[in-house]
């Protein structure tokens, strides 16, 4: 059965749903709510899909019998109500990230998802990266031995939010990938520091927090939205070597550096280590990769359509707002 979406908010990010909606197999975009979409942008989008409607009011949506699930790309402030509303009404929903803009909205959608007995997903899609899933593999083959420590830089210009601060709307990415490869984790000795650009707004321009993990692992993050350059990386140190992981890379975004760390031993004569690094220590990894949302946005309907939990449900969505929330505390302190 081909499944009936309706995609809240067709703009910045929306707008590549629209694109693979009509790509996808076993989904159809049947209905676009956006009050800010223009009429010739709605009219692009029905170049794509030409059966597709646009609503004038979210209830034309809730309403609709036909239409089984919701795509929500609307600012993070707004998700809660979005979410609540078409759960009631018995939609299924794929919700981009941040999922909720504070942990009391996202503490208080467990009772409702639960009694809809409907999917809900988070679009937290770098858990649908290949190249993260390759990391995966070999964080899970021992390829590193005992890690130690996780170390992220995520920059760029803008957009800047008026709903959310710049950790929240971007360390969740960071965040959703420390869970998916090391297991449900809770975090403890947060410490940070955030840059607030607009004076007594609340919402931070840029920060950093470092925090350990309840497996051990050292972990730090910075982030900011007002940064001349792209930078979206992160590697993790092991006893055995390093892997690196840049987002920005064309074609080697994912290196595995076979350096292990000195033993005890290496000090007994010099009081340095010089590593020496030769070409066969450092692998590049191939990997045949697609584009993540479009991964995702499978996933999601394969969940729907078979009645099984995402891999990004609710309690992996809590869990990563949770953390947000601990180190958005500090900040503000």
């Amino acid at each position: 059965m081909v499944l009936s979406c309706a995609l809240l908010g067709a703009g910045y990010f929306g707008k590549h749903y629209v694109r693979l909606l009509g790509e996808v197999s076993g989904a159809r975009l049947s209905a676009v709510f956006d009050t800010a979409l223009s009429s010739d942008a709605f009219q692009e989008i029905k170049k794509v899909h030409p059966g597709v409607k646009r609503a004038e009011t979210f209830e034309e949506i809730l309403n609709d019998p036909e239409i089984g699930a919701v795509i929500i790309a609307t600012p993070a402030s707004t998700h809660t109500s979005f979410i609540t509303l078409a759960l009631k009404a018995g939609k299924h929903i794929l919700v981009e990230k941040p999922m909720t803009a504070n942990l009391s909205d996202a503490l208080s959608l467990e009772r409702i998802v639960q009694e809809s007995g409907k999917t809900l997903m988070v679009g937290h899609q770098y858990l649908y990266n290949d190249y993260i899933r390759r990391l995966k593999e070999i964080v899970d083959g021992k390829a590193l031995g005992k890690i130690h420590s996780f170390c992220a830089s995520h920059f760029y210009l803008g957009p800047i939010r008026r709903d959310i601060g710049c950790f929240w709307e971007t360390a969740t990415h960071e965040l959703a990938i420390l869970d998916y490869l090391f297991g449900p984790l809770m975090i403890e000795g947060v410490t940070g520091k955030a840059v607030y650009m607009r004076e007594r707004s609340g919402i931070e321009d840029a920060a950093t927090a470092s925090f350990h993990s309840s497996n051990g692992l050292a972990a730090s993050i910075s982030v900011s939205w007002f940064s001349p350059e792209k930078v979206r990386n992160f590697f993790i140190c092991g006893e055995k070597g390093i892997v690196l992981f840049d987002d920005i890379e064309k074609k080697e975004k994912l290196r595995l550096y076979r350096y292990p760390y000195p033993d005890k031993d290496a000090f007994k004569v010099k009081s340095s280590f010089f590593f020496e690094p030769v070409p066969q220590q450092v692998e590049v990894c191939q990997v045949d990769s697609r584009e993540p949302l479009l991964n995702q946005l499978e996933h999601f309907i394969h969940c729907v359509q078979e009645g099984v939990s995402p891999l990004t449900d609710l309690a992996h969505g809590v869990r990563v707002t949770r953390q947000l929330a601990q180190i958005v505390d500090v900040f503000q302190g």
